[in-house]
């Protein structure tokens, strides 16, 4: 039977928000940020939950409904949890959380049990961190393992050693045997604060907040870097080794083994939570550390395991979620910066407020169309609102408090830096300085070009690139590499073994493979993955650089726009010849990335459909680095098709080729992990 518009249009739309939480998701557990906040991206995994409960036939089988979000990295060895890492429901509202209290009652009832008239729940605070599974055999600490995507997790072991509040043995009064413990690691504010200024003094972008900071000191190579960041842990579960038969006593057992543990209270009932929860959001900001909620769990163990788990919750526990910490301010004037790409940003300058921890003075209007739906005027008091990044946003503008000398914001029609004519692309909401030659953009980009996912530039920050464009010693990423001992020397604060260290850094970026090339030179709508397309596809610069519109869409992640984007920047004299300074400075330009000699040598994948756990650009990037070729479409030259959910005509195509397929614990196995 044909679908009817209506169906159509519902089967879509569940499409876009299985998309989009999928891809919120990993970008959170990667520590970027998502542009959802927590409740937005609870509001929508609710509404998709609904929909598929209502037409399951177009429910995904990698819907976001049906499993835990994932911190993979592919660099750290995979380890499959015994007892899976289940994320905890949110609750946002009182109703929300009576509702959880009911149904663990009636769970209970279900399983023949009657509560009696004890505490139900244990409470605590939700600690803003990364979770950690540690394990103990006889005793010693073997292995510490992320929660990964709940399966299988990062093997962080030698970093997880260097957390003092870790022990590496527990005491002669825990058990032999095996011991699983699960805690939170994080970064306290003060250490945050502390390393956010050794950064700086280092020309070094900040980290955007506590967790991001955590997540990234827990995945370094060097586990001695993990040491000097002085993480720290609060374990809130026992997994196997206790028996105890309350969570509330096993959290006093955890402190008897030597483990930090958190504040916990007994609740009986969702009014006793209410109260605990209102006070500790009032209390949050005099911890040492940051949380963002509360979690409710089931205080007797045995019925925690007689209401047992989704597929990706454990019913006998629940999160109260805080809202976003808000301030209120007045607004002084508004500023305009200039991306590396020409786009004007309006900025708010504020009277000083202290928002979640920090001083804040300066929060982001995005752009005119944001400031308009605001309604905002200089001069008005503002409502921010600091959702994990380092510049707040403002959420409200309260006119009732005005007193009438407030005075609109207007509209720049000049570059706040070089003077030239701003303009607006049809179809864009951004105010645009054409001006290539604008130092504003000179300096973006070139902070852009030495930043680590372009050319990791190392040693070479924002603060470094402002000396060095006000010292007129670069004004284009060429310039970088035409450097001297002399002219570092000459800066203010700068020291020989600085300048060495900064030189060296320059000259081991030369060999960066093309991706990095293309994405550092800062060819508008082409990203990271963009960038790594090309080098794939063209496997040199000069074959990018002469290619046509119809080779740059046959690609699957360029379309018409960033081809023709691409196209347009080649076409610029200036960028040509730019090219050939960077050429003259030994910068490589071939596509070097996939290993030579490695299991895959001389292979050639296609990726298709949706894989267990790993992404496509972590499977792309094992096969890379052991010496395979990933191509976007299956010819007679595909080595293997790396198949999961809903691969799609590919699968056809490579039936008809006769071309093996692989699953994803295929291509584990080979590589042996």
């Amino acid at each position: 039977m044909e679908e009817t518009p209506d169906e159509i249009q519902t089967r879509t739309k569940m499409l876009e928000l299985s998309r989009r939480l999928d891809e919120a998701s990993r970008k959170y557990y990667r520590g970027e940020p998502t542009g959802l906040s927590d409740i937005e991206f609870d509001q929508a995994l609710r509404e998709l939950e609904t929909l598929e409960r209502f037409y399951p036939q177009w429910k995904q089988s990698w819907s976001p409904t049906q499993r835990v979000g994932s911190d993979l990295d592919s660099s750290f060895a995979k380890v499959a949890h015994d007892v899976p890492m289940l994320s905890i429901g949110n609750a946002y509202t009182p109703e929300e959380m009576e509702e959880f209290e009911r149904s663990v009652r009636e769970g209970l009832a279900e399983n023949g049990i009657e509560p009696g008239t004890e505490p139900l729940f244990c409470l605590e605070r939700k600690i803003d961190g990364v979770s950690l599974s540690v394990r103990y055999e006889d005793r010693v600490m073997v292995r510490a393992v992320t929660r990964g995507d709940g399966a299988r997790g990062d093997d962080v072991t030698a970093n997880a050693r260097t957390i003092a509040d870790i022990p590496l043995r527990l005491g002669d009064d825990a058990p032999g045997g095996v011991v699983e413990v699960r805690g939170e690691v994080y970064m306290p504010r003060e250490v945050f604060a502390a390393l956010n200024d050794e950064l700086a003094r280092n020309g070094k972008e900040p980290m955007q907040n506590p967790r991001n900071a955590t997540a990234g000191s827990l995945k370094l190579k060097d586990s001695r870097q993990t040491a000097r960041r002085r993480l720290r842990y609060l374990a809130y579960y026992v997994v196997q080794g206790s028996d105890r038969p309350l969570h509330s006593e096993r959290m006093v057992q955890l402190k008897e083994w030597g483990f930090q543990v958190g504040d916990f209270w007994k609740c009986g009932s969702t009014a006793e939570i209410m109260r605990r929860c209102d006070e500790e959001s009032g209390n949050r900001g005099a911890l040492p550390y940051d949380i963002d909620g509360m979690v409710v769990k089931l205080d007797r163990v045995d019925w925690q395991r007689a209401l047992g788990t989704t597929a990706k919750s454990p019913r006998w526990a629940k999160a109260w979620k805080f809202a976003a910490e808000q301030a209120k301010s007045r607004l002084l004037s508004v500023s305009f910066q200039v991306g590396r790409t020409g786009a004007v940003t309006p900025v708010a300058n504020l009277e000083p407020v202290l928002l979640a921890g920090t001083t804040v003075r300066r929060a982001t209007l995005h752009n005119f169309d944001e400031i308009e739906r605001l309604g905002i005027r200089i001069g008005d008091l503002v409502v921010l609102e600091k959702g994990g990044e380092i510049i707040p946003k403002v959420v409200e503008v309260l006119a009732g408090e005005r007193t009438g000398g407030e005075r609109p914001v207007e509209e720049p029609r000049e570059c706040p830096v070089c003077g030239e004519e701003l303009t607006r692309t049809e179809g864009e909401v951004a105010l645009r300085c054409e001006n290539l030659q604008c130092p504003a953009q000179t300096q973006r980009l070139l902070e852009h070009f030495v930043s680590r996912d372009a050319m990791n530039i190392e040693n070479v920050g924002p603060q470094l690139i402002e000396q060095l464009c006000a010292a007129n010693l670069v004004s284009r990423p060429s310039d970088l590499y035409k450097l001297t001992m002399e002219n570092l020397l000459s800066l203010e604060r700068q020291g020989r073994k600085s300048a060495e260290g900064i030189l060296a850094s320059v000259e081991k970026s030369k060999a960066q493979s093309l991706e990095h090339l293309l994405l550092a030179i800062g060819i508008r709508h082409i990203g990271k993955s963009a960038a790594k397309a090309l080098a794939r596809t063209f496997g040199s610069l000069d074959k990018v650089r002469k290619a046509g519109p119809e080779e740059l869409t046959a690609i699957p992640d360029i379309g018409e726009t960033c081809a023709q984007s691409v196209i347009d920047w080649f076409a610029q004299r200036r960028n040509e010849e730019e090219i050939d300074a960077l050429l003259d400075a030994g910068v490589n330009t071939l596509y070097t990335a996939g290993a030579q000699g490695g299991i895959f040598d001389g292979m050639t994948f296609v990726l298709t459909g949706t894989l267990p756990t790993l992404s496509r650009a972590d499977a792309t990037e094992l096969i890379e680095k052991n010496g395979g070729k990933v191509s976007g479409s299956v010819s007679k030259k595909t080595t293997f098709v790396l198949a999961g959910a809903n691969g799609g005509s590919k699968l056809d195509k490579a039936a008809a080729l006769d071309i093996p397929l692989m699953s994803e614990d295929d291509l584990l196995m080979k590589l042996g992990m």
